[in-house]
């Protein structure tokens, strides 16, 4: 990876979340780059999707949430179709959320001691 590569590559993201039978789209082809010093702002008013694409980059879009789409690159490789598994070795670790209101910084689809485990 030269030095100008990007660290986080996101092309193209689209995410949805399932209700009942029907997917709504809340992310439409979103892309963005970060490299090393760098820092990246998602600015948009409440529901536009930012918390949806951070956990997503990170893996944690809840259960009724999926990738349609698009690209995430951590390092020049493609991590979107990783498994869990391997994307617990990741987390905490290589890459991390920072949620901006700590009232809603746990994430509902896991427990709160898996959550503290993982930071551990």
């Amino acid at each position: 990876m030269s030095a100008s590569a990007p660290l986080l590559a996101v092309k193209h993201l689209s995410l949805s979340y399932r209700s009942g039978h029907q997917w709504r789209q809340v992310v439409h082809d979103v892309s963005f780059e970060l490299r090393a010093g760098e820092m990246v702002a998602l600015v948009g008013e409440s529901g536009s999707g930012k918390t949806t694409t951070a956990q997503a980059i990170i893996g944690l879009m809840a259960e009724n949430g999926r990738r349609d789409g698009g690209e995430i690159r951590l390092n020049g490789e493609d991590i979107a179709d990783w498994t869990q598994k391997r994307l617990d070795r990741l987390r905490g670790v290589r890459i991390s959320l920072v949620p901006q209101d700590p009232g809603n910084s746990l994430n509902p689809v896991k427990t709160v001691g898996a959550q503290l485990e993982e930071i551990l």
